[in-house]
């Protein structure tokens, strides 16, 4: 049974479950949505898209090797 039988969005679920929270099948299965919605919701929180002047820092110190530099 599949999210669209079931009305649950299994898929997505699962995905973010163990890929993109690394969690083991073991803590997957022990959780509830709740706690997955939860520990996803922290995990956005915590990692801050990239801004342009940052992106400029990381291209000065670690340059693209044989390419010339843009800024």
């Amino acid at each position: 049974m599949d999210g669209a039988e079931s009305g649950f969005p299994w898929t997505l679920y699962t995905s973010i479950a163990l890929k993109g929270l690394h969690w083991s099948p073991e803590t997957f299965w022990q959780s509830t949505p709740r706690e997955v919605c939860m520990a996803f919701a922290v995990n956005r929180q915590m990692v801050r898209p990239l801004n342009r002047a940052t992106l400029d820092e990381l291209q000065h110190a670690f340059p693209d090797e044989g390419h010339p530099q843009q800024l």
